[in-house]
């Protein structure tokens, strides 16, 4: 429990909701985070254990438009 005259979102601040796409592709799924400098790699869902090893699937990675 808290008291305080300040209100709870400026003591306790939410974090900030992020936008995701998810995009198929023929071995799973590439999870995708919009940012403002475009789409980045968040998370990769796939059959194939090689693509794990692939640095386009890597998290961080700048999405592109590429075809996968």
């Amino acid at each position: 429990m808290l008291y305080t005259i300040i209100s709870l979102g400026d003591v306790l601040p939410q974090p900030q909701e992020r936008a995701y796409e998810t995009v198929e592709y023929k071995n799973g799924y590439v999870t995708c985070e919009n940012t403002p400098s475009g789409k980045v790699v968040e998370r990769l869902i796939s059959t194939d254990p090689f693509d794990y090893l692939k640095k386009e699937f890597m998290p961080g990675t700048p999405y592109g438009n590429r075809t996968f």
